[in-house]
Formats: C-alpha cells, sequence, structure tokens
C-alpha cells in the first residue's frame, strides 16, 4: 500500500483481498496494538478504496468515530483489518472494520469510521 506514513505509524501493509466494499488488509503493529492503534489501522485500511485514477498517495483524514471498542485481548502483532464500506458521499466516506487475529476466530476490536478524502 502507498500511504504518506512512516515507522512506526504505519499499520496496514498489504491488500490481502478486494471487493466492491469489503477489503482485508493485512496490518502489523511493533507492539500489542491499543484501540487507538486499531483505529489508526482501520483509517490507513481505508486506502484500499482509493480511486484508481488519484496519482500518488492517497490523503484522508478522520473525520469521526463510532461505536469503537475492543472486543478481545489481541495477542501478538499481526491483524487481519476487514474494512466494509458503508457509505460513499463523495468525499465524505464511512466505514466499518473489524481486527481479527490470523485465527480469524476472535475479532479484536470493532467500529465506525468516517473519513474525509479532499478532492
Amino acid at each position: 500500500m502507498n500511504l504518506p506514513h512512516r515507522e512506526p505509524l504505519l499499520f496496514a501493509r498489504e491488500v490481502i483481498d478486494k471487493r466492491e466494499n469489503r477489503a482485508i488488509i493485512l496490518c502489523e503493529f511493533e507492539m500489542v496494538p491499543t484501540l487507538p492503534m486499531f483505529i489508526e489501522a482501520a483509517a490507513q485500511s481505508s486506502a484500499a478504496f482509493a480511486s484508481p485514477q488519484n496519482d500518488g498517495i492517497p490523503i484522508g483524514f478522520l473525520v469521526s468515530c463510532r461505536d469503537v471498542e475492543r472486543l478481545a485481548l489481541p495477542v501478538g502483532t499481526c491483524f487481519h483489518m476487514k474494512v466494509f464500506r458503508e457509505i460513499d458521499l463523495g468525499r465524505i466516506k464511512k466505514f466499518f472494520f473489524e481486527a481479527t487475529g490470523f485465527s480469524e476466530k476472535s475479532i479484536c476490536a470493532s467500529g465506525s469510521i468516517t473519513m474525509m478524502i479532499p478532492g
């Protein structure tokens, strides 16, 4: 993924699967992630939906978070971030996310984020 972030704040590493309104992103952390780190990883993962005609690095701004909660203690430093595009109103986009361990059995965190993509 081509993001403007650098270590240690670059969490989204690779698009594993992408469909019209859902993407699965490999996210890696330097330590066991906190809830704010999952939120930032979800925001970075939303770049998977950037328009192919956008040249360069997709830049967006996290506008809000809703119903974000930790559902299980995270174990390890590698997670799958499932991002679902719920609303697309031009520059404003709303996503639902779930962070799961590689076992895919437990959801560690979930919630909704709203992003603004400057045009």
